[in-house]
């Protein structure tokens, strides 16, 4: 991981930006989700914005593009990576927990600050939360690929009617389990 680490509750406090670029060699989980970075980097800006509703928060801004693989044709699939979230800090889980459910509003979220808050693992962690679960090309040309038909299903029939089966024609699983068993 990088060494590159911010004190969260300095950098809301003294309002700081921070702004840098992370390769994939600093984020090895990302790196294992995806194919590779169309630049090379993400470009990440770290704006402090003092409180919010009082607690001391910061607002993460991610932008680049991942190489990923279209589940359809295996072909590489370009996605941007376009995050802007504010966190807000607090000291531990237990401050957490404490604060309401409803307290969370739509492009923020609460989480536990750190003198030493690794910036690399912040900013892997949010575009592995942003990347699709099944990346598709928009227009990508499934012909080749499509399912065959499944043949029709035969009316369901009664348990009396059902074929009777052959001799030999029994098929049995566990045959040789009693000889495993043995040894």
């Amino acid at each position: 991981m990088s060494n590159l680490t911010l004190d969260s509750f300095e950098v809301a406090r003294k309002k700081s930006v921070l702004e840098g670029a992370l390769s994939l060699e600093v984020m090895p989980e990302l790196a294992d989700a995806i194919e590779g970075l169309v630049e090379g980097e993400l470009a990440y800006t770290i704006e402090g914005l003092g409180q919010v509703r009082d607690l001391p928060a910061a607002r993460l801004t991610i932008s680049g593009e991942v190489e990923l693989t279209c589940a359809r044709c295996n072909d590489v699939v370009i996605y941007p990576v376009d995050v802007s979230m504010v966190y807000r800090f607090v000291e531990n889980e237990a401050q957490a927990d404490a604060l309401p459910l409803d307290d969370d509003r739509e492009g923020e979220d609460v989480v536990v600050g750190s003198r030493a808050f690794s910036i690399a693992d912040w900013v892997q962690e949010e575009v592995l939360l942003g990347l699709p679960a099944l990346p598709l090309h928009e227009d990508c040309e499934t012909d080749a690929y499509e399912p065959e038909v499944a043949p029709k299903k035969k009316a369901p029939q009664k348990v009396g009617d059902q074929p009777k089966a052959k001799q030999g024609d029994t098929q049995r699983p566990f045959a040789g389990l009693d000889q495993l068993l043995k040894h």
